[in-house]
């Protein structure tokens, strides 16, 4: 996972007990740092809060590298196979 100087937010899927969608971190939380490790592409889901906007329109672009993961997080999330 990429360390920032600045805060990050948390662009994916809602993750029960681990984060919320477009949540502000000071630092990354120990629990999305163990799911992170699980599912190692979620780290391009957190980015620096200045990059925070393009993170958003990649996110709403189909067939990006972010909208492509963050559906892959959905289905897993929610029981689905990788």
């Amino acid at each position: 996972m990429k360390e920032s100087k600045e805060p990050v937010v948390y662009c994916g899927p809602d993750i029960p007990h681990v984060a919320h969608s477009f949540t502000t971190y000071e630092e990354v939380p120990e629990a999305l740092r163990r799911f992170a490790a699980k599912c190692p592409g979620i780290s391009s889901l957190i980015v620096p809060v200045s990059e925070r906007a393009e993170a958003g329109r990649a996110l709403k672009t189909p067939g990006t590298w972010e909208s492509i993961l963050y559906g892959h997080i959905q289905k897993l999330v929610q029981g689905g196979s990788r």
